[in-house]
């Protein structure tokens, strides 16, 4: 198993009868302990290392500093109101797993070997060191195993936090054991370093490599595609690339909730009900498969939003605040036609903006997720048409999968958005913020972290496949080739004071 699912159970039972507080109660909680709205973001970053940390009200209590007072009374705020709803911020299930270590916990198991890929943080070192106490009772104990890596750069980070254990552990009479795998050698590695202009010309670098290394007797199940920067944009690319070069591949962390068209254009929507109008996004939604236009358009919606499109691609105005603007400056390049608003796209544009202002005043979650709610159920958004099923089965069986993908993303983004709708109704009530008056945009991006909270539905590893997975994925493999993506200065840690890990 994995060390966060041993984290869980150990977790869920220390604390029976309560829940995890997903990302959009943890939020919620920040702002209404935070001084301003502007600082909810930091603050609710700050709680969760105070958390990871170990670190509660009484130890920042007996630090100097108004900071420290700052944060301790937030953190005090936030514990009553997770305490009142029956709820724990998951981000201090380690402390809380170690606590609950005893004789029950992995029965009958006396070794235990923890694959160390990554940097244990203090919470994960402490729940090792007491199972170690209890597998020791039994006779085992816990074995702490390192890479074997070979090489100047590899061998020197392995042995920086394999020196770091060694040192916690070196006045312990009995300590967890730290071992190292038989090296291996780096001369049979071949590094090569390419140079691209844009995410579409890296993709197709990357399709190139696996056709090289397949040309020279690789298995598609022994390659990997590493993205270092997990951008949908790049990811896009990627697939596109991937399917016209023919080649299969499974995403091991699945894709997105907001990955699929549809379900874009309605974020995009709610980001724009109440202001300010940008043009682009606006034209997302426009230009989402599933709009139905009636209800801005009429019986002639097609005609009207096919010709509204070509006007607000034609408007130099990108920004602005309610959209009479924009409203005016499509008046006048309609004017201008040989036979102006002909299908109605003015009207439509100016129902269009009546509905985004109707619904843009502040009011309670509730009543926002409803009315938003509605309207997106009346434009079809999250709803598939049996046509348009009908035409993607029948292009999927032509060899042309991407509209029947794009159906599948949308059936589970839909999903997605749905769940994270109510939980943030559900999140406000238990917290006693049901009355509270929100605008759309705090709205907009409370939903963000709520649908980034239901995670991504892990994808089928597909036998014979090309995987397209996080580095904590693949560290460790066996692989013909693994190509890195979305390389830059950004992602690697520098020398010195506050370098990454």
């Amino acid at each position: 198993m994995t060390l966060r699912q041993l984290v869980r159970e150990l977790a869920d039972r220390a604390a029976p009868g309560s829940e995890r507080a997903g990302p959009e109660v943890t939020r919620l909680v920040a702002e209404s302990a935070a001084p301003s709205p502007e600082l909810a973001e930091l603050l609710e970053s700050g709680l969760g290392a105070l958390r990871r940390l170990g670190l509660g009200v009484a130890e920042l209590g007996a630090l100097p500093g108004s900071r420290a007072a700052l944060f301790g009374k937030a953190l005090e705020r936030a514990d009553a109101a997770l305490s009142r709803a029956n709820l724990r911020d998951e981000r201090g299930d380690p402390w809380l797993a170690a606590s609950a270590v005893d004789d029950q916990t992995l029965p009958g198991v006396t070794e235990l070997a923890v694959a160390a890929w990554v940097r244990l943080g203090s919470a994960e070192l402490r729940l090792l060191e007491r199972l170690h106490g209890l597998l020791r009772e039994r006779g085992g104990g816990v074995s702490v195993v390192f890479p074997g890596l070979s090489g100047e750069e590899s061998a020197r980070a392995v042995e920086a936090e394999q020196g770091r254990l060694e040192a916690r552990w070196a006045s312990a009479n009995d300590a967890p054991s730290i071992t190292r795998e038989a090296e291996r050698a780096a001369a049979s590695v071949k590094l090569c370093v390419r140079r691209t202009t844009n995410m579409a010309s890296e993709a197709r670098a990357a399709v190139r490599a696996v056709q090289e290394c397949l040309a020279a007797g690789g298995k598609l199940d022994r390659i990997a595609i590493v993205p270092l920067e997990l951008s949908e944009a790049f990811l896009e690319e990627l697939r596109s690339a991937l399917r016209s070069a023919r080649l299969p591949f499974s995403e091991p962390r699945g894709r997105p909730p907001i990955a699929g068209p549809n379900v874009h254009a309605t974020l995009e929507l709610l980001r724009l009900v109440g202001g300010p109008i940008r043009r682009d996004a606006l034209l997302d939604v426009l230009a989402a498969p599933g709009l139905r236009p009636a209800r801005w358009f009429g019986s002639d919606g097609r005609r009207g939003l096919l010709s509204l499109r070509e006007l607000l691609a034609r408007t130099p105005v990108s920004f602005d605040r309610d959209g009479q603007l924009l409203l005016e400056r499509a008046r006048v390049l309609e004017q201008q036609r040989k036979r102006p608003d002909e299908h109605g796209a003015i009207g439509g544009l100016t129902r269009l903006l009546e509905d985004l202002m109707r619904i843009g005043r502040r009011s309670t979650r509730a009543a926002l997720v409803r009315d938003f709610s509605e309207l997106v159920a009346e434009l079809g958004l999250l709803e598939l048409a049996p046509r348009t099923l009908e035409l993607a089965l029948s292009e999927h069986q032509a060899g042309s999968p991407g509209l029947l993908t794009a159906l599948s993303d949308d059936g589970r983004g839909a999903e997605a958005l749905s769940v994270a709708l109510a939980r943030l109704v559900d999140a406000a009530e238990r917290l006693g913020l049901g009355d509270e008056q929100v605008s759309p945009l705090e709205l907009s991006r409370e939903l963000t972290r709520a649908i980034e909270g239901g995670g991504a539905a892990r994808g089928a590893a597909r036998a014979a496949a090309i995987a397209v997975a996080q580095p904590s994925e693949v560290a460790g493999l066996e692989l013909d080739l693994a190509v890195v993506c979305r390389a830059s200065a950004a992602c690697f840690g520098k020398s010195g004071a506050g370098s990454a890990q």
